[in-house]
Parts: C-alpha cells; structure tokens; sequence
C-alpha cells in the first residue's frame, strides 16, 4: 500500500489492487443485480399474477382459531391454580417448620402450617373454579 496517498490506500485491498465497489447497475448489470423485480400483469407466473402479493396460502403459518385459544387459556389458568395450590402448601409448612425451631414445638406448628396452607390453598382453588365456572 502506497502510505503517501491516504484515498488511495483507503480504497487498496490486501494486494494493493484498487476494490471495484458495488458495480454496473442498469442494462450493463450481470447476474442476479440485471433480473430486477420479475414480469408483471399477464406475463407474470406464480401468485403475483393471481394478486396474491406474493404469498402462498399454503406458506401462511397456522393461524389458531378463537375456541382452541380459549381452551389453552382456560387449561393455563388451572395449571396455575395448581401450582399456587403447592406453593402455598409448602410455605406454609416452611413458616411451620422454622417457628418450630424458634420454639421447640417440633412438630406441631409444622404439622399446623400443613393443614393452614391446605385450607388456604383449597379456598383459593374453589373461588377460581367457581369465579369461572359461572
């Protein structure tokens, strides 16, 4: 590379040969830069002589109907009563089990904070099946 000419270095490969740049446009163009967008009107093939735009109806990714969205919503919504329902079980069983350390009660308030987070849990999951039952 000449160091001397600063425009000419810019534009010198590893060679020392100057790039060409992005190339012929136009008529002179070759390769895929000369196709251009393709035919229209009645000599065009494919979906663009149909109006389509372009796109195939067996290209469109599937589209769910409304009643199958609606039933996934609803399973989503019990599979997060469910976990709630475990969640609350098992910190309440934690409470229990760390004031029984605090107290020496072992294994009393574990056992009370089972049966409380299964109470809470069960009311929770009623009033959700029964919120969206009616």
């Amino acid at each position: 590379m000449n160091e001397a000419d600063p425009e000419r270095s810019r534009h010198s490969t590893v060679d020392g040969a100057r790039s060409k740049g992005p190339g012929p446009k136009g008529p002179e163009a070759k390769g895929p830069e000369a196709k251009g967008p393709g035919p229209k009107g009645p000599e065009a093939k494919g979906p663009e002589a149909k109006g389509m735009g372009g796109t195939n109806p067996d290209d469109v990714p599937f589209a769910p109907d409304v009643d199958w969205v609606r039933e996934q919503r609803s399973s989503l919504q019990y599979a997060a009563v469910g976990i709630q329902f475990g969640l609350t079980i098992s910190l309440f069983a934690l409470l229990g089990r760390w004031l029984d350390g605090r107290f020496g009660t072992s294994p009393w308030l574990l056992l009370l904070g089972v049966l409380l987070g299964f109470g809470g849990g069960t009311y929770s999951l009623l009033k959700k099946v029964s919120s969206s039952a009616g």
